[in-house]
């Protein structure tokens, strides 16, 4: 509760506070740039991949794989259950179906489009999904 005795404004953060947060930004920005960079050879990767003649969906299904791997890995690692809590799975399921079918559709672009106009098309989809 404020008084007559109380400060107005709350005293600066002290110089290890603003140390910790100029660090958690720069933290930020390398996990920004990491995941851009991740990205990029995520596409180039498929397309490399669809030029040397591999179906789009077995892509799909090798990334499907890795991307398992990693998931049950880090489930295993933080003690949860893969399916997710329990009033939540047909939630969960219906969400990984979207995500598989958008992954699908995105990997099956990039094989018969340009690199640049499928990434765009794919990165467009939120404005149309906000309309």
């Amino acid at each position: 509760m404020a008084s007559e005795s109380s400060p107005l404004l709350a005293a600066p953060p002290a110089a290890d506070q603003r140390d910790r947060a100029r660090r958690d930004e720069l933290k930020g920005y390398v996990f920004m740039a990491a995941s851009a960079l991740g990205f990029a050879a995520n596409t180039a990767c498929v397309k490399a991949l669809a030029l040397a003649d591999m179906p789009a969906l077995q892509i799909v299904l090798a990334r499907s794989i890795g991307q398992l791997a990693l998931g049950l890995a880090g489930c295993a690692w933080y003690r949860a259950s893969p399916l997710g809590p329990p009033d939540k799975r047909a939630w969960l399921a219906l969400r990984g179906a979207a995500g598989a079918l958008g992954n699908a559709l995105f990997f099956y672009a990039i094989t018969v489009m340009a690199l640049g106009d499928a990434t765009v098309v794919f990165f467009t989809s939120p404005v149309f999904s906000a309309l």
